[in-house]
């Protein structure tokens, strides 16, 4: 496998697995306020990830 089907893939598993992560029922009262940080993070590591190794999909 190439690095950018790695690339990929790790990506997209860190993407799944990190909303499944947040937890909309805990008991603090501004559940959802760092999901605006992690939003423009993945989408920058996805424009990097974009011109480093390509299109996901060919």
């Amino acid at each position: 496998m190439g690095a950018n089907i790695w690339f990929w893939l790790i990506y997209v598993l860190t993407l799944v697995f990190g909303v499944w992560g947040m937890n909309p029922w805990r008991p603090s009262g501004q559940v959802w306020a760092p999901f605006g940080s992690w939003a423009i993070l993945f989408l920058l590591i996805g424009i990097l990830g974009l011109h480093a190794f390509g299109s996901p999909i060919r």
